[in-house]
């Protein structure tokens, strides 16, 4: 069966989206349907082999679940990033804070989702923890594909199939 639950939101401001791998073929209706009913919300997720929606897990399952966030006085992005992007393990704190655009003093938060064939997330959060002491990170990994290129990241209105998918510098002000 499913479960349709419709919920009336005055502005999402963060779009979470997450689909089963039979759905990745449908990435670009599911973006286009999702901007269309949230425009100029920041929009990030990804492939999942294991999606919650209807108060339970539906694994390797046709799934999918859309969280809309409402988050008044707070800034929301979604750039992608590679992993030739990050910068190199020893760079200074500096080097992510030009990465990111945002400096720590902005108290930011990260939320981010990665294709595990093409990015390290462990280089990310040592990154990260080294140059935003304190800043609160949550994010997991794409999954429910056999190898790289096949998961779809969701990041704004681009879909992409390796790196990083971020709705990062949540900023409150």
């Amino acid at each position: 069966g499913s479960t349709v639950s419709t919920v009336l939101i005055a502005a999402g401001h963060a779009i979470f989206v997450f689909l089963g791998p039979d759905h990745a073929s449908r990435s670009a209706l599911v973006r286009d349907r999702v901007r269309e009913a949230f425009p100029g919300a920041s929009l990030v997720g990804g492939t999942a082999m294991g999606v919650v929606g209807g108060g339970r897990e539906h694994e390797s399952a046709a799934a999918l679940t859309v969280t809309v966030a409402h988050l008044p006085g707070v800034e929301v992005r979604a750039p992608h990033v590679t992993q030739e992007g990050l910068p190199i393990q020893d760079a200074p704190p500096s080097a992510w804070h030009a990465l990111f655009g945002v400096p720590p003093a902005s108290r930011p938060a990260f939320v981010w989702v990665a294709d595990p064939f093409s990015i390290r997330p462990d280089a990310l959060v040592s990154g990260l923890d080294f140059s935003y002491p304190g800043h609160v990170t949550v994010g997991g990994l794409a999954s429910g594909a056999a190898g790289p290129g096949e998961q779809v990241l969701f990041c704004n209105e681009r879909l992409v199939r390796a790196g990083l998918g971020r709705s990062d510098e949540v900023l409150v002000e």
